[in-house]
């Protein structure tokens, strides 16, 4: 007979599991884990592991065939980020080989491998010899063979196996693994190692119940003395060699020194990316993977320090240039940072706030930063200076912009290396009565998952109406539907308005009523008889679909001098839509998001000649707009948005016919930063290795424009499933999906990185607004990619 559980009591026990330690090889120098196996079942097995890159090479699991020279079978993620898994002998060659066309080179999230391996059926193929990441099968591929019948591999045989090196190719890379097994004699599923979280949909480990066979191994580097201890009951202990030791696991993951910030060639990161090193006499910027969104201590150190050492806090969507920038100078980017040099200054924009003691090499330097309060303490080596006392909230050495989101940085034009203390267990002195260290554990916990209130959706269309598209997940009130195959409109709709009228982003038209949307329901919408435009036999579409659960038809707060007909909003999102007649003054309209909007788009619905006004924080100015519906470069338009001083309650509008005018209906769709929607800039580099948006989120979805001329363009992880994502629509033409290289970025745990010197992307200098939607980074386990 079996139990039945509340939902509640089923997600208690579906967190009660974590991962309690990982290992991480130091990358120093010959830092691995090995072991040699006696001979087993060399046709079946499954591999099971988590691991975290810091921008090397991943050896997940090697193995040297008995007969030693070049034989072995690799499981790796090869330094261009892509995964390799085959077996090669020095008389056959490849025996098998699949590597894939996905690169994985997150270093702010962990990623779930499993291998299995199947020779025994008569032909061998995909069912039989596979690859999943973060429990989904892999199923593109670079190169793609598979093996004959019973061939055996060199994994569970009785050559030497190694986790965090490839011996064949002497590379000894940094690495964390965590929860590593190797199941004899069983082809498995991720399903049986790891399972999707209830409440965020992230993917996260799960204790394993089946049985190991002979050969197989549970590693959970449990015991600092035996970090290679097997705790499947087999005693298929593991030999540490080098420095391996134990680390932040998926479950609770430390801050490090962000590899995708900065070019790898000017700086040199190790031990986990914690230690970094600058490679030339220059001024490199270093920043961390997580922001500082808790009162928060954390410790740095350095074996030397000269007077351009600069160590405090950067607001985290600055990106470094190639060229020399100190942090706390007035140089262009970095004002929006403080910093505590060896001379005892402590420096912001240039201008020395207050001095306090010197430092040295060897001191360990203590930091606390409440975000709450914007107070910033610094000391060193159990002392905090100007008498701080964090916890009583005294003797601070700057007061910040609570506005903005700070993280740990440096600064230096010294060839030594700087460490990084995030995680309590390496720190050197107790935290603050109040302060925690940057851990993902100590971040807001995450209580809700972006999927319950945006979502991207594929369909094909059936050319017969109607058509119900389900999936969605909850009753869509906004959808932005466009095909992906042919060059046709994109189709905006909303609960307010009505699902029958449609206006389009790439064109002027006014609102026309159409039955390409029939209804919305509660998994989606249903899609009417006008089966040439979102219903084409055959054709692909993408529907963007938002929740706005929440109506208000009169008493809105802030006393707006213009009367909507209608609102619908999501707070929790950030968004709102807003429907009015125009009434050509200068006016104010509502919105219910109860912060200040980051980004507005209003339509004129009367007429056929006014294109898309957009409203951004970060343009030139207030008075600035971009246009929609067109590439053209931002432009001052004060009479759109009356110089747009928005509020937590209002929008301001002016009397341009784009926006207000006395004649003519409008809609305006409105966002504000959530935990779930990020809205801000960046400068592009014209690199491949391009600007890092270290926003906290996953993204889900990506909305951009180069404030030049350009084209807008729309990203989103449904359509691109693996790194780099390259598939773009664009808002303002009707052209089919582009996925050409220069397209390429990576969405990552934490953000998006971009590797592309595309105009539309990344051309030099320009600036670059977004809006980003995605799942906020919190204490469950958020997946690399």
């Amino acid at each position: 007979m079996s139990m039945l559980l509340a939902p509640n009591q089923l997600r208690q026990m579906m967190s009660d599991y974590g991962i309690a330690n990982a290992a991480l090889n130091d990358g120093g120098g010959s830092d691995y884990l090995s072991i040699a196996l006696a001979a087993g079942d060399t046709k079946t097995w499954t591999y099971s592991g988590w691991f975290l890159g810091t921008g090397e090479a991943i050896y997940p699991l090697t193995a040297k065939g008995p007969g030693g020279g070049d034989d072995e079978t690799s499981i790796a993620i090869n330094l261009d980020g892509r995964l390799a898994f085959y077996t090669y002998s020095d008389a056959l060659a490849y025996h098998h080989n699949l590597v894939t066309t996905a690169k994985y080179r997150d270093y702010s999230g962990w990623m779930h491998v499993l291998v299995a391996y199947d020779s025994t059926p008569a032909t061998p193929g995909a069912n039989d010899v596979y690859i999943e990441i973060n429990g989904v099968r892999v199923t593109d591929f670079d190169t793609e063979s598979y093996p004959a019948q019973n061939v055996a591999t060199f994994i569970n045989d009785s050559g030497t196996h190694h986790i965090g090196t490839d011996v064949n190719k002497g590379v000894f890379p940094s690495q964390y693994s965590a929860k590593c097994e190797l199941v004899d004699s069983q082809k498995l599923l991720s399903a049986d190692f790891s399972e999707f979280d209830l409440v965020t949909g992230n993917w996260k480990a799960k204790a394993y119940e089946g049985t190991y066979g002979t050969n197989g191994f549970e590693l959970l580097f449990e015991n600092a003395l035996n970090l290679g201890e097997d705790t499947s009951g087999n005693g298929n202990d593991w030999t540490k060699n080098g420095t391996v030791t134990q680390s932040s696991t998926p479950t609770d993951t430390a801050a490090t020194w962000n590899a995708l910030v900065t070019a790898l060639g000017s700086n040199i990161f190790s031990v986990g990316n914690t230690k970094v090193t600058g490679a030339s006499a220059q001024y490199r910027a270093k920043l961390t993977t997580l922001g500082i969104q808790v009162p928060t201590y954390w410790e740095m150190e350095t074996p030397t320090a000269n007077v351009n050492y600069r160590m405090g806090l950067c607001a985290i969507a600055f990106n470094p240039p190639a060229s020399n920038v100190e942090l706390g100078s007035s140089a262009v980017g970095v004002t929006k940072s403080v910093v505590w040099s060896s001379v005892g200054a402590v420096q912001r924009n240039g201008v020395n706030i207050i001095t306090v003691g010197t430092w040295t090499g060897g001191d360990r330097l203590m930091y606390a930063y409440d975000p709450i309060t914007g107070k910033f303490w610094v000391g060193k080596n159990g002392t905090w200076e100007n008498s701080g006392d964090p916890a009583a909230g005294t003797g601070y050495v700057d007061t910040l912009d609570t506005d903005v989101t700070f993280c740990p940085a440096m600064s230096s034009n010294d060839l030594a290396p700087m460490e990084f203390f995030s995680s309590e267990t390496s720190q050197a002195h107790t935290a603050p009565t109040g302060f925690k260290a940057l851990t993902t554990n100590n971040l807001p916990k995450i209580t809700d998952s972006v999927d319950n209130h945006f979502k991207a959706v594929l369909y094909t269309g059936d050319g017969v109406g109607p058509h119900a598209i389900t999936g969605v997940g909850f009753q869509p009130d906004f959808v932005w539907a466009k095909s992906r195959d042919i060059a046709d409109a994109h189709h905006v709709l909303d609960a307010i308005r009505g699902p029958l009228e449609a206006i389009y982003t790439n064109t002027t038209q006014a609102q026309t009523n159409q039955d390409n949307i029939r209804s919305f329901d509660e998994d989606g919408f249903t899609l009417g008889n006008r089966v040439n435009t979102l219903n084409t036999n055959g054709q692909t579409y993408v529907a963007w679909c938002a929740s706005l659960p929440n109506i208000v038809t009169s008493g809105w707060a802030g006393s707006p001098t213009i009367t909507p007909s209608e609102e619908r909003y999501n707070a929790t999102l950030g968004m709102s839509v807003v429907t009015w007649a125009g009434t050509g003054i200068n006016g104010t309209i509502p919105h219910s998001l109860g912060v200040v909007p980051g980004m507005v788009i209003v339509k004129n619905l009367t007429s056929g000649v006014e294109g898309w006004s957009v409203w951004h924080k970060d343009l030139t100015s207030n008075a600035y707009i971009l246009i929609l519906s067109t590439n053209s470069a931002e432009a001052s338009s004060p009479t759109d948005f009356n110089s747009g001083s928005h509020s937590s309650t209002l929008v301001n509008l002016g009397t341009n016919a784009r926006t207000n005018d006395g004649v003519s209906d409008y809609v305006a769709y409105i966002f504000a930063e959530t935990d779930f929607i990020k809205i801000g800039s960046f400068t592009g580099n014209g690199s491949t290795d391009g600007p890092m948006l270290n926003t906290g989120i996953s993204p889900s979805f990506l909305l951009s424009k180069s404030v030049q001329a350009s084209h807008w363009y729309i990203a989103d992880d449904e359509r691109s499933t693996y790194n780099p994502t390259s598939k773009v629509l664009y808002p303002n033409l009707s052209n089919t999906e582009s996925a050409a290289s220069n397209h390429y970025r990576d969405f990552v745990a934490n953000g998006v990185k971009y590797r592309t010197v595309e105009t539309e992307h990344n051309r030099s200098g320009d600036t670059y607004v977004y809006l980003m939607i995605g799942q906020p980074n919190g204490p469950s386990e958020t997946t690399g990619r």
